[in-house]
Parts: structure tokens; C-alpha cells; sequence
């Protein structure tokens, strides 16, 4: 994330978890701070359900997303 400019018409970032089920940590902000934090919470526990947060991400993308801005999910 530090190699990106954070900003209200630059990057974004939302956080999802997911192991049995996907979690929505973090909804897109340019907050560093709550970005972080978000990715802090994270345990390793459970199962494995990738579809899960990729239908997560999907649904952010969705609703939550910048009609124009380029979308990238990391894994």
C-alpha cells in the first residue's frame, strides 16, 4: 500500500477476509490508518473459501467502487 498516493480521487483500498466465509474489514478508503488496521485484525483460522471473498471483492467492486478507477484484487 506504502507505494501508492492514498487520496479521494486516487488509490483506494477495501480489506476482505476471508476462511469459511468472507469478512468485510475495511469498505474502500484512503485512510492508512483504518487500512492498516483492518489488515491487522486478520487471524489465519477456519477453512479456505476463496470463492468467498472473491464474490465479496465482487460485490465492493459493485457497489462501492469509481465508475472510471481501475480495480485490482490482490490475493
Amino acid at each position: 500500500m506504502s507505494q501508492y498516493t492514498l487520496g479521494e480521487d486516487a488509490a483506494r483500498f477495501g480489506v476482505v477476509s476471508f476462511n469459511h466465509a468472507a469478512t468485510l474489514r475495511v469498505s474502500f478508503s484512503y485512510n492508512a490508518t483504518e487500512i492498516n488496521a483492518g489488515i491487522d485484525e486478520m487471524t489465519a483460522s477456519g477453512g479456505t473459501s476463496i470463492s468467498s471473498g472473491f464474490i465479496m471483492t465482487r460485490q465492493l467492486f459493485a457497489d462501492h467502487a469509481r465508475v472510471n478507477a481501475t480495480k485490482i484484487a490482490l490475493l
